[in-house]
């Protein structure tokens, strides 16, 4: 969905919407927001997370 700007606390109440939010923890968290993890690739890897255009993750 295009335009959107959402904060931390937004991504955390959609999440939430759906259901319990289930901690990844191979992910690092993102600093004050525990149940956020972030993952990005580096310009260096020839693939994204995941291995194709995606990584599936709550």
């Amino acid at each position: 969905m295009p335009g959107q700007n959402l904060t931390p606390k937004d991504h955390i109440r959609l999440a939430e919407f759906f259901g319990e939010i289930d901690v990844n923890r191979f992910f690092a968290p993102v600093l004050d927001y525990p149940l956020i993890a972030e993952f990005r690739t580096s310009a260096n890897q020839s693939e994204v997370i995941g291995g194709t255009w995606h990584a599936d993750h709550s």
